[in-house]
């Protein structure tokens, strides 16, 4: 009887000693994954270009707004935005909408490589892109929520 309570004791005692020592000891860090790290594959290219390595956007395409820590480029289904601005808040990340833009299909299509079914892309402040997302599935939708937060209190 002795030996089957200390058995006992030790199966409950076990799982409580793992669940602190992970609470104290271990981190839980998630990273978003950097697109284009080795360049972009031709296919993705409207004009052929020798460039390999990290790819970046242009200068141009963020004339005359500030650079924040996470950039959301919309492409379509705008509506969702204004729910993600109450749901992360609204500092330290911007906005673009592509029709605001000067030739917003050229920009869709040979800067951000946007294709469907994505309709917005995630640029961090370095201008790397770090997401596509389509704002019609709400798992996108979640997974965007997420990645903002991480880019956020990360970079």
């Amino acid at each position: 009887m002795k030996k089957k309570s200390v058995y006992l004791f030790l199966a409950l005692l076990f799982p409580i000693l793992i669940f602190f020592f992970l609470k104290f000891f271990g981190r839980s860090e998630f990273d978003i994954p950097i697109q284009y790290e080795s360049g972009v594959p031709d296919s993705l290219r409207c004009t052929p270009h020798n460039e390999r390595g990290q790819y970046f956007l242009p200068d141009s395409l963020f004339k005359g707004r500030k650079l924040q820590r996470a950039n959301l480029f919309v492409g379509d289904n705008e509506n969702e935005i204004f729910h993600l601005k109450d749901d992360v808040g609204d500092t330290d990340w911007q906005v673009i909408f592509l029709r605001e833009m000067p030739h917003p299909e050229t920009i869709k299509n040979c800067i951000l490589f946007l294709k469907k079914p994505w309709t917005a892309v995630l640029v961090d402040n370095q201008k790397r892109i770090r997401g596509y997302y389509s704002l019609t599935h709400r798992d996108d939708l979640d997974r965007l929520k997420i990645e903002l937060t991480i880019l956020m209190k990360k970079y």
